[in-house]
């Protein structure tokens, strides 16, 4: 797999860390270096997609868009070049970087910095911002998997997969919940990107309560950011997501008690 292929991935479903050096730090049990943000091959240089709040990309200025051409005074084409010359980098390491946005050339200084857990950039991503719309097939149980026309209540979802054991182990804390709060305006789904099949055949297997959701195409899941399983989200009767976490146990328990919370919330 080349290095373009690896960052379009890792754009998708995880962070960027922009850095060389990830599996060689990462095996040494230190976090990587990164500047937080999500790249791609542009069309003078190094596209940014994404920018995580409060991360070197963040402070130093870069906005999704901006288009990186020269690193340290020297030009910049690809993302591959960009991997090349970050590599053997270290946190605390400063960049001097030529940004292109629209017709203007922006000069720009960023010091790299240890990248963070996955949970913190998904908090970073989805806490307290409008969750991101999705109209998906219902494979399994009733209502509706378009989320605009679930305005007005409060929705938890599951990122899941019929292969993924630790998240077994939440459907019935989620099961429970949706059965005593349904009536109250409460609506819990499950995502997930196998066949309808496969899915009804998880739901009845697990004699799950809930509406489960097949997500064509995994673009829900690329939406989200989804990096592993089981997801949860939790979003507010205005649409507004309040709780992410990662994992099975306690983020369950998380994602529990700010479902009742956001019940709470009759605004």
């Amino acid at each position: 797999m080349s290095r373009r292929t690896l960052a379009a991935l890792i754009s998708v479903g995880l962070v960027l860390g922009l850095t060389g050096a990830i599996v060689a730090d990462e095996g040494a049990g230190e976090r990587p270096p990164w500047l937080g943000v999500g790249i791609e091959d542009g069309q003078r240089g190094v596209r940014i997609t994404e920018v995580i709040e409060g991360t070197p990309g963040d402070r130093a200025g870069m906005l999704i868009g901006d288009e990186i051409v020269r690193l340290d005074g020297r030009p910049l084409a690809t993302t591959d070049d960009l991997f090349a010359r970050l590599h053997g980098r270290k946190s605390g390491d400063r960049l001097v970087l030529e940004v292109a946005r629209g017709s203007r050339r922006i000069r720009m200084r960023a010091t790299l910095a240890p990248r963070l857990e996955e949970q913190e950039i998904l908090e970073r991503r989805f806490i307290d911002k409008p969750a991101p719309l999705f109209d998906l097939p219902v494979a399994s149980g009733t209502g509706s998997g378009e989320l605009e026309r679930l305005a007005g209540k409060v929705v938890v979802i599951e990122f899941l997969a019929t292969w993924c054991g630790p998240c077994k182990t939440t459907y019935g804390a989620l099961g429970a919940l949706d059965r005593r709060r349904r009536g109250d305006g409460l609506v819990v789904l499950g995502i997930g990107d196998e066949s309808e099949a496969a899915l009804r055949a998880l739901a009845g297997q697990e004699r799950l309560s809930f509406t489960i959701l097949r997500d064509v195409g995994a673009t829900a899941r690329a939406a989200y950011r989804v990096s592993d399983l089981p997801t949860i989200l939790v979003i507010d009767r205005a649409g507004v997501v309040r709780y992410a976490g990662i994992g099975a146990g306690l983020p369950v328990d998380h994602a529990v008690f700010a479902a009742e919370r956001a019940l709470g919330d009759k605004r």
